[in-house]
């Protein structure tokens, strides 16, 4: 990913809002599994405090996206950031790929995705 120029902080935060938003409904979609899995053992498994902190991120999930998202909407395209070495930190391949807001293919569940 080489060759990232400076972006308008306005896109980067729109990237990064949707990646929060993603983030938000898969965790709440893990949320309802273990949800249900809690339930069929009858909670005796000592599963409600997973479950608590399973809805905390999610509930802070959807808080951050939306607070990302938000900030974003009234900025115009300045002042402009080199968001180069910020994804080249990020180890996760699609991650990296969507905030660099280049193409990347789905990841299967269970591959490897990192560089």
């Amino acid at each position: 990913m080489s060759g990232l120029q400076a972006t308008p902080l306005r896109v980067v935060l729109e990237r990064l809002a949707a990646q929060l938003h993603r983030l938000a409904a898969m965790s709440g979609e893990i949320e309802e599994a273990v949800g249900h899995d809690i339930a069929a053992t009858g909670g005796r498994s000592g599963g409600g405090e997973i479950l608590q902190s399973l809805d905390d991120l999610v509930q802070s999930l959807a808080g951050l996206s939306a607070y990302v998202d938000r900030l974003g909407q009234d900025m115009g395209l300045e002042p402009k950031v080199n968001i180069q070495e910020a994804v080249a930190a990020v180890r996760q391949r699609s991650l990296a790929t969507a905030l660099a807001g280049q193409e990347c293919e789905k990841v299967e569940s269970g591959s490897a995705d990192f560089f």
